[in-house]
């Protein structure tokens, strides 16, 4: 069964902020999916599109290839 993750939860996970989210969404960076009003993102979508992100100081056409680390997203009750 996927997992899914809210914004909320994806913010607290990646230290991303709610504007940065929206703005990877709005700018097709970040695959999300609606359901009764709710956004959520699945867990397996949401790591493809991470690592397509380009990395910090990376040209955005030279970053495509790059993988951003999977363990860049924190793991639920870890110390941060």
């Amino acid at each position: 069964m996927p997992i899914a993750l809210s914004i909320t939860d994806l913010c607290k996970r990646t230290s991303f902020g709610r504007t940065t989210v929206y703005h990877l969404i709005k700018t097709r960076k970040l695959r999300s999916h609606k359901a009764n009003g709710r956004r959520f993102f699945l867990l397996e979508e949401l790591l493809e599109d991470l690592r397509r992100l380009p990395a910090d100081g990376q040209p955005t056409e030279q970053a495509n290839n790059k993988a951003v680390p999977a363990n860049s997203i924190k793991q639920q009750g870890s110390e941060s």
